[in-house]
């Protein structure tokens, strides 16, 4: 139900072939280049309400290539430095971008490193934020590349505590970008991929895997402000649509049968964000409670099954009404529980 107007009903098929090239090459003791190259074409087929009634194109395709080249590049009497230039092309329909990047990785001793990354980065609009679904989701053919830089530091520790084998990080990021693509509600009933002219993001992400015998305890937690920063816009400081604040995991397993199985439970934490560009549409809080499992049938066949959302809280998360009046819906609730079944084969 959209808007109290009726039901909306969207169908899009997608079709891609394409083919991808990936090469490496030592050369003497400290270089390992490396070289991906992916080619891909697309298309596809929207059928909706709105196009029905509204008519127009329906049918879309592009063509899609990216090349990576980098060299891993080992440093130090030891070899425990790592530096690693990359450069990117990539490509939508003949037109193109370069973009570049280095990283550095370093061994500490006693179980302690470092990494740290900067580059820039860009990313053509794909085929569904452009073209939308053919119901709630707007087309928005003319959105831009989305381009910037991008830089990370963190810390990693592996060793044992009080009987623990601990592996942990911390790493804090930041992110500057220009046409930024985004979903933003425009409305109660539709939606529609935008660029956003300046932003940036700052944050900090810590986690930790602590084992014991058949137990393991894994724990997460994410702090991110992102922020509007295109000059002269009224969304100036604003927050970034789609983007918690805060966001945390604590996940607790247990393994069986030698290892072939495990079981877990989960806490999920969503904190409260904006889904439009000028914090008028914002939800509250969400946690969740998830439970599974996973068993190797054999050395080539794993079953895995669970829950998400296990007391179905999503969709009772409310828009919240702030200076505007009481809270009220979400124009779109969260997914609230929902159950999964997975094979996998390997071969």
């Amino acid at each position: 139900m959209t808007g109290g107007l009726g039901e909306r009903h969207n169908e899009y098929r997608s079709r891609r072939g394409g083919f991808a090239v990936d090469a490496s090459l030592p050369i003497g003791d400290s270089h390992l280049a490396e070289l991906l190259i992916d080619w891909s074409n697309e298309n596809l087929d929207v059928r909706g309400d709105v196009i029905e009634r509204l008519g127009g194109r329906d049918s879309f395709s592009q063509d899609s290539l990216n090349i990576h080249l980098q060299d891993t590049i080992s440093l130090g009497r030891e070899g425990n430095l790592l530096f690693t230039p990359l450069l990117r092309w990539s490509a939508m329909d003949g037109e193109g971008r370069l973009s570049w990047g280095a990283g550095v990785v370093q061994e500490l001793g006693d179980g302690l490193s470092w990494r740290a990354s900067f580059g820039s980065y860009n990313r053509a609009p794909n085929m569904y934020e452009r073209y939308g679904d053919g119901a709630s989701i707007r087309p928005a053919p003319d959105l831009k590349w989305e381009e910037g830089t991008r830089a990370d530091l963190g810390v990693m520790w592996s060793g044992e505590a009080r009987g623990f084998l601990v592996d942990a990080e911390a790493t804090l990021f930041a992110s500057r970008s220009e046409n930024l693509i985004e979903f933003v509600m425009t409305s109660p009933r539709f939606g529609i991929y935008q660029n956003i002219g300046e932003s940036r993001v700052y944050g900090l992400e810590v986690e930790s895997t602590m084992r014991r015998g058949p137990w393991e305890l894994f724990a997460s937690f994410t702090w991110m402000d992102a922020v509007n920063e295109t000059p002269g816009d009224y969304r100036h400081g604003m927050r970034l649509p789609n983007r918690p604040e805060l966001e945390g995991l604590l996940r607790v397993a247990r393994s069986f049968a030698g290892g072939r199985g495990s079981l877990f439970t989960e806490l999920h934490y969503t904190g409260d964000m904006y889904f439009d560009s000028a914090e008028t549409i914002r939800s509250g809080n969400l946690l969740t409670v998830g439970a599974g499992g996973k068993y190797d049938l054999s050395d080539s066949l794993r079953v895995s099954a669970g829950v998400d959302d296990l007391f179905n809280r999503g969709p009772e998360v409310l828009r919240e009404g702030g200076d505007t009046g009481p809270d009220r819906t979400m124009y779109y609730p969260f997914q609230g529980r929902s159950f999964y079944l997975t094979l996998d084969w390997y071969f």
